[in-house]
């Protein structure tokens, strides 16, 4: 899958990768290859039912973890609250 993309754009967008859309930003899950525009990458964003093509240097491909433990780290790293140690 996405053999034209990993040729011309050098990434690797792997089945089931969360991505961030660089543009939009917005999350969205890799989908299947569409043959018929086989130059950009399917992504399924959150909250649409179907894929939507994107272009492969638009989309952030180099976070694991997806929107909501990125969002739960960010919201840890803000908290003030002391954080209870155990002995």
């Amino acid at each position: 899958m996405y053999n034209y993309v990993r040729a011309q754009y050098g990434v690797n967008p792997a089945l089931g990768a969360w991505v961030f859309h660089t543009e939009t930003r917005n999350w969205g899950v890799i989908a299947r290859e569409n043959k018929r525009c086989s130059h950009y990458v399917m992504v399924r964003f959150d909250g649409r039912r179907r894929a939507d093509p994107c272009h492969p240097t638009a989309l952030d491909y180099s976070s694991p973890l997806g929107p909501t433990l990125v969002g739960a780290l960010r919201r840890a790293l803000q908290d003030d609250r002391p954080t209870e140690t155990i002995a």
